[in-house]
């Protein structure tokens, strides 16, 4: 929905317009990332053309109201990063080169993100398809699950200058991203100083884990990373994964020391003999929520 279109409309004029309850219109705006304001003729014909979209999807049975509601959250959140991470960049080329006007966006890049947006989505829309296949035909999705972090980020970002913690945070998830990707893991998510990801492959998983902590011990300008991961059930919803396996990792990752891999008993089950990796069992650890659970650390043989 965006600031384009003839007329301008109160939100109740906009409900009515796209012909859905002014509730479920609230709710959309909401869920887009933007406060509602009554009292204001703020929407235009293109927020109309969107919630009589919504509208027709929800009376054709094509979703239910509240996964379009879901859905509306999900995406909109990571539209705003997009749109904000170009607005980062722009500000960065006005810093650096100067600009009589102030920030100012490259209209090549405006013309081209829809249809950047729509090519991405279709290759991503095509893989996470393949994967919902595979779903559907085990019944259940199970997967290795690893979160990754720096060590002491908080006290760092206490003590380092605002565009040092900026270049640091890049090149971590520059590192992370790429490593998961290209070793055939997903990233789930990035998280300021931790990435979260997944894999099918389990010992495609250890091995990423191990080079992500391996990566960033080589490089002089990063900090120590330290990895938790563990293998079970798991739960996708709204693109992120819930369940055991990942409550787990989170807390295994919490309690590794830096530089190193922690994993879950259920890795070590599964992988104990293969000569590639090295063993070395830690002391049992009770987790909130979870209980008392044995750990394992791995390294290269």
């Amino acid at each position: 929905m965006s600031d384009a279109g003839g007329g301008r409309y109160s939100a109740a004029e906009l409900a009515e317009r796209a012909g859905i309850d002014p509730e479920l219109a609230a709710r959309l705006w909401v869920a887009l990332g933007f406060p509602l304001r009554a009292e204001e003729d703020e929407f235009t014909d293109e927020d109309v053309e969107a919630l009589r979209y919504a509208g027709d999807l929800i009376r054709s049975g094509s979703v239910e109201t509240e996964l379009l509601v879901q859905l509306t959250r999900t995406m909109a959140s990571s539209i705003a990063r997009i749109a904000d991470a170009q607005l980062e960049v722009a500000i960065d080329r006005a810093r650096r080169f100067g600009s009589d006007e102030g920030v100012m966006i490259d209209q090549q890049v405006v013309d081209m993100t829809p249809w950047l947006l729509g090519y991405m989505w279709r290759r991503h829309a095509a893989a996470a398809f393949g994967r919902a296949v595979e779903t559907v035909e085990a019944e259940e999705l199970v997967l290795g699950v690893g979160f990754a972090d720096l060590v002491g980020f908080t006290a760092l970002a206490q003590e380092v200058p605002e565009q040092e913690l900026a270049h640091l945070v890049s090149r971590f998830e520059a590192l992370a991203h790429d490593t998961v990707v290209r070793m055939g893991g997903r990233v789930v998510k990035m998280i300021g100083d931790e990435v979260m990801f997944s894999v099918t492959d389990l010992k495609a998983g250890v091995d990423i884990a191990l080079s992500l902590a391996e990566g960033y011990s080589q490089s002089d300008d990063m900090e120590d990373v330290r990895v938790g991961f563990s293998h079970g059930s798991v739960l996708q919803l709204q693109g992120d994964l819930y369940g055991p396996a990942v409550n787990l990792a989170s807390r295994i990752v919490s309690i590794a020391r830096p530089g190193s891999v922690v994993v879950s008993e259920s890795v070590h089950d599964a992988l104990g003999s293969d000569p590639a990796y090295a063993w070395r069992s830690l002391r049992p650890r009770t987790f909130k929520g979870i209980g008392r659970v044995p750990i394992w650390r791995v390294r290269r043989s």
